[in-house]
């Protein structure tokens, strides 16, 4: 008779293991879960961010400025301020670039790029196709 409850003492401790393991997986994707929402957050938030300094670089003459706009990426919105100043005695413009959310923890998040952006002539962008001595009418 002492062996049947023993068996059936074991298998209650068995089921109970079991069972906190089954917990610790679930808890362990959770976890895993709200990780990789977060990389994709942060990866789209870069994404913003380069995508500042890129358009930057493409407009005509990038000058000292500052400005802020609001962005919804998937399921989150992004505050993206960028800011702009011309460095001394150069062509380079001076860009910073942050980008805000919060993430689904309800914590605060933020990407800072930093970079510099060149301020060209455009005036001068055809001399670079001419040969020295030679006239823009002869090619």
């Amino acid at each position: 008779m002492s062996q049947r409850g023993t068996s059936l003492f074991e298998a209650l401790v068995a089921c109970f293991l079991l069972a906190f393991g089954m917990i610790g997986l679930a808890r362990l994707q959770a976890q895993h879960h709200a990780d990789a929402d977060d990389a994709r957050l942060h990866g789209i938030a870069l994404r913003l961010a380069q995508d500042e300094i890129e358009a930057l670089r493409s407009a005509p003459h990038p000058a000292a400025a500052a400005s802020a706009s609001r962005r919804v990426a998937g399921d989150a919105a992004f505050q993206v301020d960028l800011q702009t100043s011309p460095l001394d005695r150069s062509q380079l413009v001076s860009v910073d670039v942050s980008v805000r959310w919060i993430d689904r923890r309800a914590a605060m998040q933020s990407v800072e790029l930093h970079s510099l952006v060149a301020d060209p002539q455009r005036a001068l962008a055809g001399a670079l196709l001419v040969a020295a001595g030679a006239s823009p009418a002869a090619r």
